[in-house]
């Protein structure tokens, strides 16, 4: 690697680890070869890598600089992702290695210590920056959408992307239009969530032309064993469902769901299916 005040560092070697089903982040560690220090780099949502960070740092700082570019990019339809760093000592990096090595001995828990893995290095963790990616749409996909759509067919988007971005998104390509009804769910408790549904319910509002845009954490209760049924309930009929911030294993209790309360044929794309 070239240094940006300049020289070289060689790197001894890299280990990747992408992101377990329930999280919203990945990283990678390496070592150099001359002083034997090794550095993990993590990547992921703002939520995930700002939950992650350091306690030490002074947060004010954090709020006035990433967050607010990171709402400026989701504004601007970008898709987002943090960076953020630490130095391991010996310590840190022996007890990680013994639980990836307990993965590959025993598969039964390699879900559990992979966990455990990643949690242990990736805490305490120094901000890097934040970028803002414009993905394109293909030519012709808001067209398809628009075609499947009026042939019947419901469209739901299941993304990582941030709320706003996401909106953006499904706005170019045609999943959601000037004509439907956007209804936002936001709580992060039981009793909050039933209440929306209940809400959202008295509304009256044609099922056909209703946009429901919902996240992560929202979903993490609505997924409830106490929830579940009433949140099927409302979002089976609607014409276009939006979660965002959602993780890979949020994803495929969304198509689980769907899946076990209809009759419909059903087809999921992603890392959710």
């Amino acid at each position: 690697l070239e240094l940006p005040r300049g020289g070289l560092c060689r790197s001894g070697g890299c280990n990747s680890s992408s992101s377990s089903s329930s999280s919203s982040s990945s990283s990678s560690s390496s070592s150099s070869s001359g002083e034997l220090e090794y550095v993990v780099l993590c990547k992921g949502a703002d939520s995930s890598v700002l939950e992650r960070l350091s306690s030490s740092l002074d947060r004010s700082v954090i709020e006035s600089t990433m967050v607010r570019h990171t709402a400026a990019f989701s504004c601007g339809g970008l898709r987002t992702l943090w960076f953020a760093c630490r130095r391991l000592n010996a310590r840190v990096v022996a007890q990680a290695q013994e639980l990836l090595r307990g993965c590959k001995n025993s598969p039964a828990e390699r879900e559990t210590l992979f966990a455990k893995a990643c949690d242990l290095v990736e805490r305490d963790l120094l901000p890097l920056g934040v970028t803002g990616i414009e993905d394109k749409l293909q030519g012709g996909v808001p067209e398809a959408i628009a075609l499947l759509r009026g042939c019947g067919i419901r469209i739901w988007l299941l993304t990582g992307d941030m709320q706003q971005t996401a909106v953006n998104i499904a706005f170019s390509c045609k999943l959601i239009t000037s004509s439907m009804t956007q209804l936002f769910m936001a709580s992060t408790c039981e009793a909050a969530v039933l209440g929306e549904i209940a809400q959202i319910g008295q509304l009256g509002c044609d099922p056909a032309k209703v946009a429901l845009i919902t996240t992560g954490y929202t979903l993490a209760v609505a997924m409830s064993d106490s929830v579940r049924e009433s949140f099927a309930a409302l979002v089976v009929p609607v014409a276009v469902v939006l979660c965002c911030r959602v993780s890979p294993d949020q994803k495929a209790q969304v198509v689980q769901l769907i899946q076990g309360k209809s009759s419909w044929v059903t087809l999921a794309i992603g890392d959710g299916s």
